[in-house]
């Protein structure tokens, strides 16, 4: 038998890779291979300085190789392998495609197709965090107070009674029922059932900036946007609103505005519905309105201290790019959100080394994520 049928018997029963080395001089000499085409084929890792790898194959023909010697007979050395499942994935039928690939993904998208979100929805699936802020103002000083003082912030998932929960005893512990207190919030009507349970002695105001934001929906009922009249309109009803009784004056205004918009004609029918709206959330709040006394008395009249605690603690931590987050683990990253930006860390860690034990679960909980509505695929 020959030195090549041996080559080709032991490459024949084999499934390892063997090296067959070259002399310099030999490597001029004509290489042909082939072997017995299956589902598979084989591959040649490539010819480096007379070494030539061959990966497993059925048969191998090695013709013209004169003075070929075999490093070590039979030889075997490492190979990259995959496992069975890669190997059916790789092995599996392709389908003729139909069309080009711009058509495949048009295809693609209609037997996707999600429903058109509605006016103010959100593009991702979030979950709304409920945030309150409480501090201290000092007394009048040189007309001027001083403030916020002892800020706290605290956020959470679960609920507005929660929150409002953890704002009553903060705010006991700071003397509520014996001290003047001033409770802020926009026109969600759930905030204000909470302040009725929770806070009844306390002074209503309304947000600022969400009266003059609704006095511009209004305004553009009435004037083009971005007209100069729209902008002459909204500063006369900001300057009402400023002075004593001067919610009545703005919705006074308004109820006389109302009548000027014809009943027919393209848009005029949204337009009264939104002054309608308006005119009516304004004469809701009217009560909370009471701008010119708290500015005498140097006073809050926005939420500011609120949208920035909305930055900080939520936005800037758990709202990042890609970011997903379950029920539990948000929760438990928002509080320790909390105690860092309230300046409470150290006792936070004070409070841990005086436990006797740590102990962690032995296993993680499980994740349970947010109850939201799913998207048709």
């Amino acid at each position: 038998m020959t030195r090549v049928e041996d080559i080709n018997k032991a490459l024949a029963l084999t499934k390892t890779v063997y090296r067959i080395s070259l002399d310099s001089a030999e490597m001029d000499a004509s290489l042909e291979m082939w072997h017995v085409r299956r589902k598979c084929p084989w591959d040649v890792a490539g010819l480096d300085r007379g070494r030539l790898t061959v990966f497993p194959v059925e048969r191998l023909v090695v013709r013209q190789l004169a003075s070929c010697r075999w490093v070590r007979e039979h030889q075997t050395v490492a190979a990259p392998h995959i496992d069975l499942a890669e190997l059916l994935l790789r092995q599996r039928p392709r389908l003729a495609r139909k069309g080009s690939a711009r058509h495949a993904r048009r295809r693609r998208r209609r037997s996707r197709q999600r429903p058109r979100r509605a006016k103010g929805d959100k593009s991702k699936n979030a979950k709304v965090a409920f945030i309150g802020v409480i501090y201290t103002l000092g007394p009048v000083k040189n007309g001027s107070r001083e403030g916020p003082i002892h800020k706290r912030m605290y956020a959470t998932f679960d609920s507005h009674a929660a929150l409002f929960t953890w704002l009553a005893a903060e705010a006991k512990k700071r003397g509520y029922g014996t001290k003047r207190t001033l409770f802020l919030a926009d026109g969600a009507e759930a905030i204000w059932d909470q302040q009725a349970i929770h806070f009844p002695k306390a002074e209503a105001c309304i947000d600022w900036v969400h009266i003059v934001e609704k006095l511009w929906a209004a305004g553009r009922c009435l004037h083009a946007e971005g007209s100069a009249g729209l902008a002459a309109w909204v500063r006369k009803r900001v300057r009402d609103l400023r002075r004593r009784s001067g919610a009545d004056k703005v919705i006074t205004a308004l109820s006389q505005a109302y009548p000027s918009i014809p009943k027919t004609g393209p848009g005029n029918k949204g337009k009264r519905e939104k002054l309608l709206d308006t005119l009516e959330h304004l004469s809701k709040h009217c009560h909370r309105m009471r701008y010119h006394d708290l500015r005498a008395d140097d006073l809050d009249i926005a939420t500011g201290a609120v949208e920035g605690a909305v930055r900080n603690l939520v936005r800037m931590r758990l709202d990042g790019p890609g970011m997903r987050w379950s029920r539990g683990r948000s929760e438990r990253v928002l509080h320790l959100r909390c105690i860092l930006l309230n300046g409470q860390w150290d006792g936070f860690v004070a409070h841990l080394a005086r436990r006797d034990q740590l102990q962690l679960a032995a296993t993680p909980a499980p994740t349970r994520s947010h109850d939201a509505a799913k998207r048709a695929a």
